[in-house]
């Protein structure tokens, strides 16, 4: 985590610069020829800087509007960096980078499955799988998330492929 010169939080993290939003979705700034292209960090509506309580509903519902708004690649991204930005300043130590991107990978594909996307509640009654915080460990086994490296980098599943 940096301060730019403007006193603004930016990630340490980079990111291809994202399509500007009121949407709550980061925003480009170039504000002079050798900070071209600072990435700020402005918190999505549905994040954990903004939601009182971020539990695993809302860290779908995160997930979820992230993906309406960007493509999948980008919107792993995004989603990952604002946790491990939260849970850095919050909780430290809490974060885990394989289950963050491993449960936004999920909901994409569930996603491009669902056919209308419009709803999220709707599409928790057609894929009631999401609701179980442990989906996680039909493809992960224990060992694997409960390591150093699985908190810190993603790492692919162990027990069974992602679809």
């Amino acid at each position: 985590m940096r301060v730019s010169k403007f006193g603004l939080r930016t990630s340490s993290r980079t990111l291809a610069p994202l399509k500007s939003t009121d949407a709550g979705i980061s925003k480009t700034l170039a504000a002079s020829e050798g900070d071209a292209g600072v990435k700020l960090n402005m918190p999505h509506r549905e994040g954990p800087f903004i939601q009182s309580r971020f539990d695993h509903r809302q860290h779908l519902r995160f997930a979820w509007t992230v993906l309406g708004e960007l493509p999948p690649e980008e919107a792993v991204l995004f989603v990952a960096t604002e946790i491990h930005d939260f849970a850095e300043a919050h909780a430290p130590g809490k974060y885990h980078e394989t289950l963050t991107q491993y449960w936004v990978s999920v909901v994409a594909h569930t996603r491009s499955a669902g056919g209308d996307v419009s709803d999220l509640e709707d599409h928790l009654e057609r894929f009631p799988m999401l609701l179980n915080s442990g989906l996680a460990r039909q493809h992960y086994s224990a060992t694997v998330l409960a390591s150093g490296t699985a908190k810190e980098t993603y790492l692919p599943p162990d027990l069974a492929a992602l679809p």
